[in-house]
Order: structure tokens, then C-alpha cells, then sequence
């Protein structure tokens, strides 16, 4: 049931359009070009019940499946985001120790080797190691715990090295060096879905598209046994925390997501993909400039969805890149230059016609 509001009030009437029925048209309209469907899941909740509705409730083994669409059978796959999914590890580390096996090696990464890390580097009073790191990253009653970056800047390769240094001379304790090993996991992890360049830039082999012959497959296979080995435990009395947090299980769904989108595009001639392009930025982007318009409007009707849309589109969709927002501009401008160029060409016609 869709609630429409009218005036003051708000109109309670069923529509034709049952949820249901929506999701199977996205489903249907996004597989015109290529059979498969993608579908980048981001939250639990409805969008589990309409799979499972779509699915007929049948329980499958593989990661994979797929729903009848009409006459087609249309295979889903799932990816989480990856942003998000950052923020769930790091968050989860702030008051819990992890637990994971690198090469047959168990190691305890700890929140409290981090902050130590930060305790040295902010007595040094003119050139600090990490200038980037400050109270909002570290102090957990001031960490803004929805921000990506913080999350991102402390799970860092920076962070690791100068960790694993300070670990080396002694001035951090030899444990340190486990979680050295747990930022520079994450740092590679997210290179990947994080990077939007076809070459590897600033050394960072990982922020590039995957390729055929591309460390990623490799990166990927390493990372999904670690996680498979991957739990959280409280710091004081060392027993393990349950349930496990869906952070680390929904990580290894979405790089089993990538391997299996990688190889449906690759059969299909795609020879490089950008995984940032899958990221959710430009829905956040794009739901905050409707947002924007109307008085932050969070419950628009359909009319007024078409009105800022319109508006939005004359303007260039997403010119303006909302301040504070927990995403980074996706360059969706880009997507109507066509309209500029109808716009410009019209106001130097004007200008022609006026000096004549």
C-alpha cells in the first residue's frame, strides 16, 4: 500500500503498483542489454522480502540465483557497499578485538593499537607522521562513526607502515604488528572498488579496473580465506562476540559478488571495469539534490518527484555537490552535457543576432 499525501492529509489508497510488481520491472528494465541482472543490495529489510517473494522463499546453496521475470529467468547478484561495509569493520574494531588467520598465523588486531599509534605521533610538535588523523578519527565518543573517510584514512597503508615501524624500534608493542596487518587488509580491500583510473597511479596497484591478468583475482582468493577465518571478540575477557557481525560476512558476499560480475561482463567483451562505478555515491548524490528542493522534502509524492526531477535535470542533475554529505561527487554532470550544449548554443545565437 502506497501512501498518497493530499493537502494536510494524508490518502490511504491501494494502488495497482504493488512493491512487488515495481522490483520485477527494475529487474525486467536493467537486463535489456546484458541477460544478467546486478542488484546492489544495501540494507536488510524489504528489499530481503521481495527476494524472497521473487524466489518463492526456496532456500539456495549458492551465492547465486535466479527469479523468473515474466517469461525470463534473470540471475541476481548481490553486492553490498563496499563504503559502508569500511564503516561497519571499523566501527565494530572500536570496542571489540578481531581474530583472523594469515597464512595458518592467527592474529588479534586492537583498537587500542591505533590509538597508541596516535597518542606518539600527536606529541611530536612540528612534523607529525599522520597530519590527516585527528580526535574525530580516533577518540570514540567523538568519531562521527557514518563518516567514510575517517574510516577510510585510519584503515590506510599509511597507517600500517608507520605502525609496523613504531612496532619494529619498539616504541609500539610487538601485537601492534597484527593490527598493521588488519589496516593494510582493508587498504587493499577497498583499492579496488575505490579507484576510477585504468593505470596504477601513486604505486597503488589495486585502486585500478579489473582486468583479465590483474592482481584482483589474486587480492580477492587471499582475502575471502581470511575473512572466512574473520570474528570478533571482547578485548577483556577474550570470548568470542555473538552473533558475527554481518560486516564480515557481507564483505565476502560482495567480493563473490565482483568475481561473478567480473566474469559476466568479461564473457560478454567488457575487458576493464571500475568497480567504483557500482558504489552507491551517485544515488546518495542524486537523492540529496531532490532532497535539497522542496525544503528537504523526505516524503515527496509523485508529482513533486517529477517536478524536482525536471528541475534537476535543467540544471544538469548535480551540478551542486551537497556539503557535509557522506559520499564524494561521482562527476554525474557529465551525463547532460548535451543539454549545455543546446543551452550555450542558443545564448550565442542571441548574442549574433542582437549585434546584428
Amino acid at each position: 500500500m502506497w501512501r498518497h499525501r493530499s493537502g494536510s492529509k494524508t490518502d490511504h489508497r491501494t494502488y495497482a503498483c504493488h512493491p512487488l510488481e515495481i522490483f520485477r520491472t527494475v529487474i525486467f528494465f536493467t537486463t535489456t542489454s546484458i541477460p544478467y541482472y546486478i542488484f546492489q543490495l544495501l540494507e536488510r529489510g524489504t528489499l530481503h522480502i521481495l527476494l524472497n517473494i521473487l524466489k518463492k522463499n526456496i532456500q539456495y546453496k549458492n551465492e547465486f540465483y535466479e527469479v523468473k521475470c515474466d517469461t525470463e529467468n534473470l540471475r541476481v547478484i548481490h553486492l553490498y557497499d563496499p563504503p559502508h561495509l569500511l564503516i561497519g569493520i571499523r566501527n565494530n574494531l572500536l570496542n571489540k578485538n578481531v581474530i583472523f588467520n594469515v597464512n595458518g598465523q592467527q592474529k588479534e588486531a586492537s583498537w587500542e593499537d591505533v590509538v597508541a599509534l596516535y597518542n606518539i605521533d600527536s606529541n611530536i610538535e612540528d612534523v607529525r607522521m599522520l597530519p590527516r588523523l585527528t580526535s574525530e578519527h580516533i577518540e570514540r565518543n567523538k568519531i562521527k562513526k557514518l563518516k567514510v573517510k575517517n574510516a577510510v584514512q585510519v584503515l590506510s597503508e599509511r597507517v600500517s607502515s608507520i605502525m609496523s615501524y613504531s612496532s619494529s624500534i619498539k616504541v609500539l608493542s610487538e601485537k601492534a604488528k597484527d593490527t598493521t596487518n588488519f589496516c593494510l587488509l582493508f587498504d587493499k580491500l577497498f583499492d579496488p572498488v575505490n579507484g576510477s583510473f585504468d593505470k596504477v597511479v601513486d604505486g597503488k596497484m589495486y585502486r585500478t579496473s579489473v582486468k583479465n591478468n590483474s592482481p584482483h583475482h589474486k587480492l580477492w582468493e587471499d582475502v575471502l580465506k581470511i575473512l572466512n577465518s574473520m570474528y570478533y571478540i571482547n578485548p577483556q575477557t577474550k570470548k568470542r562476540s555473538s552473533p558475527r557481525p554481518p560486516t564480515v560476512k557481507n564483505w565476502a558476499t560482495t567480493i563473490k559478488g565482483f568475481q561473478e560480475v567480473y566474469k559476466v561482463l568479461h564473457d560478454n567483451g567488457i575487458r576493464s571495469i571500475i568497480l567504483r562505478n557500482f558504489n552507491q555515491d551517485s544515488l546518495e548524490n542524486f537523492y540529496s539534490a531532490l532532497r535539497a528542493h522542496g525544503y528537504r522534502n523526505n516524503n515527496p509524492t509523485c508529482e513533486m518527484f517529477v517536478s524536482s526531477y525536471r528541475t534537476l535535470l535543467l540544471n544538469n542533475l548535480m551540478s551542486a555537490h551537497s556539503p557535509g554529505i557522506n559520499c564524494e561527487k561521482d562527476f554525474g554532470e557529465g551525463t547532460l552535457t548535451s543539454y549545455q550544449s543546446l543551452f550555450e548554443m542558443y545564448a550565442d545565437t542571441q548574442e549574433i543576432e542582437e549585434e546584428d
